[in-house]
């Protein structure tokens, strides 16, 4: 079995903040919807507000809400007062609001609400409302780490290169196609669409939780999947990120035993070309792939699938995952 030395970069402390909206009142949003590293958790919500009317704005009421507008999704409803003199027409200033927000994994909607700027009625309600989705991904330093995809925490799926959860292929169940048409074990698994062919063209991408791994320490991957694909043209490939998703690298090379049979799909574009599996698998086959720690940190994997705007068919299936530490 080949094994990969994992590296990671120098940490940034530097915290980004992503503008949601352009309102009267304009916010940015804390925690980070670029940034992918986000684990479950009580985490503090940060606004950054600012005036586009006329007038000085004195206070206004805001409001986050988490996946719906119900009174349950509520997390925090702030009435914000102002200092001094307010804040002057294109000045802003951050506030951090009364409750954190307990994240889960999972894909979220993250929704800002002003009303009631200086305590008067909104004459300009159309723009209110800003939401943007903020992804969290599970964590675990204890291995085996092994999925079968029947229970529990469910992994996150986004668009390859958008990070978009509305644009992916991927979805969990029992496929019905005309090959790909079992699991390897149970009644669910990870599939590029359970019925029909996948989308042509696609980039999506199969996130599982976050690895803490020790430096020194060995660990094996592995995974059973079944793939029909255009040969050549379309495919996956087992990718790995230690930069908190900013750039993700292939796992791995042709020729290594158990592991990818093209060194090249078209869909994946290059140089450099990508390396990973193509065709078809004839069934479902048994992939893993060594992992060597050279330094400690968070490791992210993905399984990314490509196709170009050509043939599509059946596409790529996975099922029974496991990340275990080798002594």
């Amino acid at each position: 079995m080949a094994c990969t030395s994992i590296t990671f970069p120098a940490i940034n402390c530097t915290t980004g903040i992503n503008e949601l909206g352009n309102q009267e009142t304009v916010f940015l949003l804390y925690p980070n919807p670029s940034s992918l590293l986000m684990t479950p958790g009580f985490m503090p919500v940060v606004g950054r507000i600012g005036n586009k009317g006329s007038s000085k704005l004195t206070s206004v009421v805001a409001s986050v809400y988490a996946d719906g507008f119900g009174p349950g999704n509520l997390v925090s409803q702030d009435t914000i007062v102002f200092p001094g003199n307010g804040i002057g027409y294109n000045k802003d200033t951050l506030y951090t609001f009364q409750n954190q927000w307990n994240a889960s994994s999972g894909a979220h909607t993250l929704c800002l609400v002003t009303s009631w700027p200086n305590s008067q009625n909104d004459q300009y309600t159309s723009d209110d409302t800003t939401c943007n989705i903020v992804t969290v991904f599970d964590s675990t330093s204890n291995f085996p780490s092994c999925a079968d995809f029947e229970s529990g925490n469910q992994w996150v799926t986004l668009n390859a290169k958008t990070f978009k959860s509305t644009t992916t292929s991927w979805q969990l169940g029992f496929p019905n196609k005309p090959n790909i048409n079992s699991t390897h074990s149970g009644a669910k698994c990870w599939v590029t669409n359970l019925t029909g062919n996948y989308q042509s063209p696609d980039t999506s991408a199969l996130f599982t939780p976050i690895f803490n791994i020790q430096q020194g320490q060995f660990y094996n991957v592995k995974f059973w999947h079944n793939f029909v694909t255009d040969t050549w043209s379309d495919g996956g490939t087992f990718e790995f990120s230690t930069d908190t998703g900013k750039t993700w690298h292939s796992l791995g090379y042709i020729g290594d035993p158990s592991w990818y049979n093209t060194y090249y799909m078209q869909a994946f574009g290059g140089p450099p070309p990508i390396a990973g599996w193509t065709g078809s698998s004839n069934g479902w086959i048994f992939s893993e792939h060594c992992i060597y720690g050279y330094q400690t940190g968070q490791l992210m994997l993905r399984f990314n699938f490509a196709a170009d705007n050509s043939l599509a068919m059946d596409g790529w299936a996975i099922d029974d995952f496991c990340f275990e530490s080798n002594p």
